[in-house]
């Protein structure tokens, strides 16, 4: 489906206002955030923090790049060609190995761009509402049902995993 807009007013007006709404997506630390957290929690010099933030960062740029380059093979593990070890000064990989405690901890949520709830009951009172900001940077204020897709999933709720014109191919 190209047209996620015209699927929520569907969605709405055959479900109500509130029984077609957007799930919400969590955004969760990575690699570099992960460690800039553990930087600010152990108030490390400021310099050392960026020396270090430079390193993960040119890792997670080739981690990238060997990914794009290696799409079309199913059985490729970036993990077997691309070590952040070998991209981080030595005395520093102590601080690398006590970030990875960080790694996956919930920094922010968003609508999900591409997941729906459907409910013929109002999600407001069934599951929760939250008011979340746009992913595209508008104004526009948005209501996303409190569920992410393997809460949704693990009490079988009915979701609609909609494709935009980005990725409509799919």
């Amino acid at each position: 489906m190209a047209n996620v807009e015209a699927f929520e007013r569907a969605g709405k007006e055959i479900l109500g206002e509130y029984g077609c709404l957007p799930m919400i997506a969590y955004g969760t630390a990575k690699t570099l955030s992960a460690f800039k957290l553990l930087a600010r929690a152990r108030d490390l010099d400021f310099e050392i923090a960026n020396a270090v933030a430079k390193q993960i960062q040119d890792y997670e740029m080739d981690v990238k790049r060997a990914k794009e380059k290696n799409t079309d093979d199913p059985d490729y593990d970036v993990d077997d060609d691309i070590q952040i070890e070998t991209y981080i000064d030595e005395k520093y990989l102590e601080l690398i190995e006590a970030s990875k405690k960080y790694k996956g901890i919930i920094t922010s949520l968003s609508p999900h761009p591409c997941a729906h709830l459907l409910s013929d009951k109002d999600l407001r009172r069934e599951i929760g509402v939250i008011r979340v900001k746009s992913k595209s940077g508008s104004k526009a204020e948005i209501y996303a049902a409190f569920i992410d897709g393997k809460t949704a999933d693990t009490y079988n709720y009915l979701k609609a995993k909609l494709f935009g014109p980005l990725n409509s191919d799919v």
